[in-house]
Parts: C-alpha cells; sequence; structure tokens
C-alpha cells in the first residue's frame, strides 16, 4: 500500500485541479479503477502526471485525458499499463481553500 502526496503542476486538470493544488492519491493491492477515476501515473515520456481514466480496454490498459480540453490528448499520452500508476486520487487540497475529498 502507498499514500502519496503530490503537487498540481499546470493547467491540465481545470478546473477541478489547478496549479499549486496538491492530491492525495493511494494505491492498495488489487486496486480497481473505473471510467471517470482521476489517477496520478508515472508516465515515460511526460514523467509523473495526474490525469483521469477516459476508458479501459479489454486488457486492462487505460486511456487518460486532462479535464482541460487544451491539455496532452489521449493520442499523445498513449494506453498506459496499471502498473504505472502511483494512486488513485482520494482527497483534493486547494490553497486557502478547505480540504475535500476527490470527485
Amino acid at each position: 500500500m502507498s499514500l502519496q502526496v503530490h503537487r498540481v503542476r499546470g493547467q491540465s486538470m481545470s478546473p477541478y485541479y489547478n496549479n499549486n493544488d496538491y492530491v492525495v492519491s493511494f494505491r492498495w493491492r488489487g486496486m480497481h479503477f473505473c471510467v471517470g477515476d482521476v489517477v496520478v501515473l508515472n508516465h515515460p515520456r511526460f514523467l509523473t502526471i495526474i490525469k483521469r481514466i477516459d476508458a479501459i480496454n479489454d486488457s486492462g490498459e487505460l486511456r487518460l485525458r486532462g479535464d482541460n480540453p487544451a491539455s496532452t490528448g489521449s493520442d499523445q499520452i498513449g494506453w498506459q499499463p496499471q502498473h504505472r500508476v502511483l494512486g488513485k486520487v482520494i482527497w483534493h487540497i486547494a490553497p486557502n481553500q478547505p480540504a475535500k475529498q476527490a470527485t
């Protein structure tokens, strides 16, 4: 099991997650993912990214996207294996606002 805090950098997940917000992610054995989940992933090209799951194929690979239409698209990110996921976002901390469970 792994609990991690990550700082949001950039606007790819705006308006839900903004630059300099923080998210808490959690990874546990046997974790299941659903379309719409927000995950933190170690991408081979983009390094650590925070994205929303857009689709899951029959092999269990994840297609990811940012919430901001101007963000890096799924076609650039590519299908990602689940073992690259560092954790599912479970908590969102925005500066000067109360913490809230992830949406």
